[in-house]
């Protein structure tokens, strides 16, 4: 319960697990409180090298923040997230310090982060109930939920170059999900971190490592229903 933070259903809720991509729900937050919309980003050849799904901008491309988030929540840029990470702190080691102190300060106790995209890492682990900490800190950031609730979006460098994007989360719109971040690698499986619209109540679901996407949607329907 997003209100209340009162779980309703859990199972192996402190087991530590791979995040995959929904780690960008600690990248966005720490990219809200240390940048803005309007700030300029650089896109670095460490950047380019990051794994699939990414943008692959040209070296040295420029985006400004409002585009970057877009692109990270919506699209799940790997690229991207990388990109903010750099900007924010310098390096992506410095990005991943800030990002396990705020951890400490969400309470996260089971959770240590590596990067700032969820690519795999054997020391980049978090459980289901330590997300949902997050998520519910994200919550209270409007910025980010906007994003995360997007169906689609266009996003552009400042030289214009410009990609269309549409969302990785299936169940955006459905039963009353009104935003969510996803992530994939083979060692996490599918994971999801959805918001639900129930009445006057919003209740927040994570699943870590589902067999395959349409079992991942099937099962995050259930839980939010037994608990609706």
């Amino acid at each position: 319960d997003e209100e209340s933070g009162k779980v309703l259903y859990y199972k192996n809720k402190d087991m530590r697990m791979y995040p995959a991509s929904t780690t960008k729900l600690m990248t966005a937050l720490l990219f809200s409180q240390n940048m803005n919309k309007n700030s300029i980003l650089r896109y670095s050849s460490n950047a380019k090298r990051q794994e699939p799904s990414k943008l692959n901008l040209p070296l040295e491309s420029r985006m400004n923040g409002d585009n970057a988030m877009r692109a990270m929540l919506v699209f799940s840029a790997n690229d991207i997230a990388y990109m903010i990470g750099e900007n924010v702190s310098g390096s992506s080691e410095r990005f991943a310090s800030l990002m396990n102190e705020k951890a400490k300060e969400l309470g996260m106790k089971n959770t240590h982060f590596a990067n700032p995209n969820g690519l795999p890492d054997e020391n980049h682990y978090t459980t289901a109930y330590d997300l949902s900490l997050l998520a519910r800190e994200d919550y209270k950031n409007d910025w980010i939920m906007n994003d995360l609730g997007l169906k689609s979006t266009y996003v552009k460098t400042l030289s214009n170059r410009g990609y269309v994007l549409y969302t990785t989360n299936k169940l955006l719109g459905q039963d009353g999900c009104i935003a969510g971040k996803t992530g994939y690698t083979n060692e996490a499986g599918r994971c999801l971190v959805a918001y639900f619209k129930k009445g006057d109540k919003v209740l927040i679901g994570v699943i870590l490592k589902d067999k395959d996407d349409d079992s991942l949607c099937k099962d995050m329907k259930k839980i939010i229903s037994a608990c609706s």
